[in-house]
């Protein structure tokens, strides 16, 4: 909820973005987003339940969670704006790129980061250039050797 609350506000600091919402469909908070729109006053959105790939291709910038859509929006050229309260276990990739990403903790960040998107300043272009190496990170060797070096970082563990 705390993330919906975020776009709220930074739709309130940001009037002329437009939100083009997607919810995971394990996590599909419509009712809440419509509760928390509706009491703020936040009419610029739309909600989409097809294919996110085209509305990364349209978007200056996503806002999301601890996911893997922040491959997917580097890889179509939309800056990712992860929302990451630093939970002590979790599971969020986008923290092994920091450079790569806007990482907030809180709305503040998230408005800011969003700020710094729409005037692409100096931090927003050091992070694109950071989305090669980012990607490489992310997916490392694509070559179907993965056992091959799990077994071999293990075994010099001595886990194996």
């Amino acid at each position: 909820i705390r993330l919906l609350t975020a776009a709220v506000e930074l739709s309130r600091v940001h009037p002329k973005v437009f939100l083009f919402l997607k919810f995971h469909y394990h996590a599909p908070l419509i009712d809440e987003w419509e509760r928390l729109a509706h009491q703020s006053g936040c009419t610029r959105y739309k909600i989409f339940h097809d294919d996110l790939i085209p509305l990364l291709q349209v978007s200056t910038a996503t806002l999301l969670g601890s996911t893997s859509v922040v491959a997917e929006a580097i890889a179509m050229g939309c800056m990712p704006i992860v929302f990451h309260e630093g939970d002590e276990y979790t599971f969020c990739p986008a923290l092994d790129i920091r450079e790569a990403i806007f990482l907030c903790r809180d709305t503040d960040s998230v408005v800011d980061a969003v700020g710094a998107c729409i005037r692409r300043t100096q931090t927003y272009w050091e992070r694109r250039r950071a989305w090669p190496i980012a990607l490489e990170k992310m997916f490392y060797r694509l070559d179907g050797r993965q056992n091959e070096r799990l077994f071999a970082e293990l075994s010099s563990r001595s886990v194996l």
